[in-house]
């Protein structure tokens, strides 16, 4: 009995063009303009950031090392909370680039990070400011992103079909995920 496969590793692009109108109307009159139509799949609202390697996009492993560089120029009390943080991003990033369903998602999730935290370090060179809150808020993003991280690293160990059955608990997840992270961000931001 010859197998069948149920789900195709690869997905076939989607193009749907519709065929080009007559050239002659029913009435005999011509018509002048051809249009045709196609519709692609639905594209990510970000590009895909983490691996892109033509240099026309944003790279989260640069700006990542770039910020490392800035540490010295930050008030003390956040170079090690920072330099977690980093460290932190760095992983979950890793296995982003592993997942299969989900992974748009979560490359949101961390060009949202990434960016915020390239703003927080440019907002905090050579400012002195209160760092105990800046240094609880980012211990808060920590354990966040190591959440993010667990999960990542759990759903690129699962395989096709477990990833099928699993993939309305993924969509759930990161929504979650994402709202702890916009919680977290708001704690950047100053009381009063």
């Amino acid at each position: 009995m010859p197998s069948r496969r149920l789900f195709s590793r690869r997905r076939p692009s989607v193009q749907l063009s519709l065929p080009p109108p007559n050239d002659s109307s029913p009435s005999g009159a011509s018509t002048s303009t051809v249009r045709r139509t196609t519709a692609t799949a639905h594209q990510p609202v970000y590009p895909d950031y983490i691996n892109d390697t033509t240099g026309r996009g944003w790279d989260a492993a640069l700006v990542i090392s770039s910020m490392i560089g800035d540490i010295p120029a930050l008030p003390p009390a956040l170079s090690g909370p920072l330099a977690q943080v980093f460290g932190v991003v760095s992983q979950v990033i890793e296995a982003v680039k592993t997942m299969r369903d989900g992974r748009d998602r979560c490359t949101q999730l961390m060009v949202r990070v990434t960016r915020f935290l390239e703003t927080l370090v440019d907002g905090l060179k050579g400012k002195n400011i209160d760092d105990t809150r800046i240094a609880s808020s980012l211990h808060i993003l920590t354990r966040n992103l190591m959440a993010i991280h667990a999960d990542a690293t759990r759903w690129s160990d699962l395989n096709v079909v477990e990833r099928y059955l699993q993939r309305d608990k993924i969509t759930n997840a990161i929504s979650i995920h994402g709202e702890n992270l916009t919680d977290c961000l708001h704690t950047f931001q100053p009381s009063g």
